[in-house]
């Protein structure tokens, strides 16, 4: 036994020597280890079956008072508080959410601004305007006294009483003229001296007379260009007048009347920033969450006046169309999951244009006491089939609008085959040609 060993550790320190040296032994390669195939997947198989086809559609459903309001914002934007959750109770005028308005906030005190400084710029220059055009009336006012005045002075009266004492003294002269020719003719020289006398101071007063008719004649003339000046002096302050009345600035008012509108409008904006309880209810379903944005017009809050209950379904635009009115549901309330309720589908309510799932009234019998805020799940019968053959989903092929399956021969060969499906439901299709009871079918 050691003889052997010893043997061994020679032949092992000459084979390091040799390899030190250069020296190369022969050696046999070692022989590799055979891979293994990797496992083919079998594909599932189907047996074609006879039974029935139930197609349904599970949906949501709450219960709630029978008198409810969808509440929304009018306006974008960021919501900053929520003060009341699902189910509690509010009062009419309470605030059930607001949206971040501190832009809207800044907005409105500008507007503010502008309105107000528009109105002061308008009655300042008003005030101004009212004084300069209260003068330029009363320059019209006097005028037209002035030339009242002036006209009326204008008259021919002075002339023609100076013209009567002129004729009233030529009269005088003819008598004493005619006096002195019968004294003459009657040889009564003291009679016509004496007629001689009082013609001389006829005619000395005459000379007055004469003096008083020109002056009135020219005093006419003057006053008659006095009127002339006035008249004048009465058109340039009516034309004054008129050029104050249409000098105010159209822009200013039109300017209060543009930032007004601006500054309501940013008021009823700030507005439609809070939503407030219409009435004393009670808040059925809430979606609003702080920090979160908000489209306008998007439902957030389903207030409920308080009052007979009424379960109240969910279906999608798409589910909605395939429920009738009278279809009957039954449904698993979330306190007792186990328990089916049988009801009806009454009504579907009229929706907002802009809302997304469509609700329908479920009525239940009389028994069945309902709960505000309780949640259910409720199952209606789309469709049925009895005695088909059926496939569940995954056997059927589809390409290209083609409905098939692959059949497997009893020797292991498949064949494809068309088929023509009728009802589906979400877990069995019913299959109306291409196979037969008991065939097998080959998945994908």
């Amino acid at each position: 036994m050691v003889r052997a060993v010893r043997v061994v550790v020679l032949s092992c320190l000459i084979a390091g020597l040799l390899a030190g040296c250069g020296v190369t032994i022969n050696q046999a390669e070692p022989t590799p280890t055979p891979l293994t195939k990797a496992p083919t997947a079998i594909p599932p198989t189907f047996t074609v079956s006879v039974g029935p086809v139930v197609k349904r559609l599970q949906f949501s459903a709450r219960v709630q008072p029978k008198e409810t309001a969808d509440l929304y914002f009018e306006t974008d934007g960021r919501i900053l508080n929520v003060p009341f959750k699902d189910g509690a109770t509010v009062k009419q005028g309470d605030v059930l959410a607001e949206l971040d308005v501190s832009d809207i906030r800044n907005e409105l005190e500008q507007k503010r601004v502008e309105y107000e400084t528009a109105q002061t710029v308008l009655s300042n220059t008003v005030k101004g305007y009212t004084r300069t055009l209260t003068l330029a009336k009363l320059d019209v006012d006097q005028a037209k006294l002035r030339l009242e005045v002036a006209t009326k002075q204008a008259g021919d009266a002075e002339i023609k009483l100076a013209q009567i004492d002129l004729d009233h003294n030529q009269r005088q002269i003819d008598a004493i003229n005619n006096s002195i020719k019968t004294a003459r003719a009657q040889f009564n020289q003291a009679g016509a001296d004496n007629a001689a006398k009082q013609l001389e101071d006829v005619q000395l007063e005459r000379a007055r007379l004469q003096a008083t008719y020109e002056r009135a004649v020219t005093n006419q003339q003057v006053a008659s260009l006095q009127v002339e000046l006035i008249k004048a002096d009465l058109a340039r302050a009516a034309l004054n007048y008129q050029t104050v009345l249409a000098n105010i600035d159209p822009n200013l008012v039109s300017n209060v009347e543009r930032t007004r509108i601006a500054y309501e409008g940013v008021q009823k904006r700030l507005s439609r920033s809070t939503l407030v309880a219409p009435f004393d209810g009670v808040i059925a379903e809430e979606f609003a969450r702080v920090g979160s944005t908000v489209r306008a017009l998007d439902p957030l809050i389903k207030l409920a006046k308080p009052g007979e209950l009424a379960l109240v379904g969910s279906l999608s635009s798409i589910q909605a169309t395939s429920v009738d009115i009278n279809a009957a549901v039954t449904c698993y309330f979330d306190n007792a999951p186990n328990t089916p309720i049988t009801g009806t589908i009454v009504e579907f309510p009229k929706m907002l244009p802009e809302a997304t799932n469509q609700t329908v009234n479920i009525q239940v019998g009389d028994d069945v006491k309902l709960e505000v805020s309780r949640l259910a799940r409720c199952i209606t019968v789309l469709g049925e089939a009895k005695n088909v053959l059926w496939l569940p989903p995954e056997a059927v092929r589809t390409f290209q609008g083609r409905r098939f399956v692959v059949l497997q021969g009893a020797s292991g060969a498949r064949q494809r085959m068309d088929i023509e499906v009728g009802l589906e439901a979400d877990d069995r299709v019913e299959i109306k040609t291409g196979v037969k009871q008991g065939d097998i079918v080959v998945g994908p």
